[in-house]
């Protein structure tokens, strides 16, 4: 087996070289499948963050949330924090 196989974090599918591919965080990702945890919503570079070793949409789950505690999955808290802000 080799020890250099990739495989993308979201779905755990092995990355061949001649796969569009992301590296965000120090996690590999098919392109496809670079989305985030919690909503499912494709991601880019620009919209990507990394919260306690997970990818999500920036201003989700309480990354930039400015007016309102850490989400962390609250449903309720998450329309707080929905649009894309710049920390």
């Amino acid at each position: 087996m080799d020890s250099k196989k990739k495989t993308c974090h979201r779905s755990g599918k092995t990355i061949y070289p001649a796969d569009k591919q992301i590296n965000f965080g120090g996690f590999d990702f098919l392109a496809t499948h670079f989305t985030c945890k919690s909503t499912g919503t494709r991601l880019n570079l620009k919209t990507a963050t990394v919260i306690d070793g997970e990818v999500y949409l920036r201003g989700e789950v309480g990354a930039c949330c400015r007016f309102a505690p850490p989400c962390r999955g609250d449903r309720l808290a998450l329309t707080a924090c929905a649009a894309p802000r710049s920390c």
